[in-house]
């Protein structure tokens, strides 16, 4: 289990402890109420970290963000993400038009740190 993992689900039994303490004392107080509001709120941040960590089927497969096989829309042919975080734009060939590279720190899809 990850930290990411353990910090959810410290919440989660914080949020159950506090839930039973106060359904048996049928009382649920203000400052109570407030910090299943935050709970609520830092486990929905944590669960989109966890998610962006572990990146998109675009960032870990090499999947195509854009393919055009017969020119109809544009003059690329494809763009996509490699393994060292190099982003590949393919041209369709045209007279002194090569393939370009550029490093990208984040994937634009889903915001996983490449490098």
């Amino acid at each position: 289990m990850n930290k990411i993992e353990k910090a959810i689900n410290h919440l989660l039994n914080q949020n159950n402890e506090a839930n039973i303490y106060c359904s048996y004392s049928k009382h649920y107080d203000k400052e109570t109420l407030e910090m299943f509001k935050m709970n609520g709120v830092a486990i929905r941040a944590l669960k989109e970290k966890q998610k962006r960590e572990n990146g998109c089927e675009y960032c870990k497969n090499n999947k195509s963000l854009y393919f055009d096989s017969n020119n109809h829309n544009s003059n690329l042919r494809e763009v996509y993400i490699e393994d060292d975080g190099n982003m590949t734009v393919i041209p369709y060939l045209y007279e002194n038009t090569e393939m370009v590279q550029m490093k990208i720190n984040y994937c634009p899809i889903c915001g996983k740190k490449l490098i």
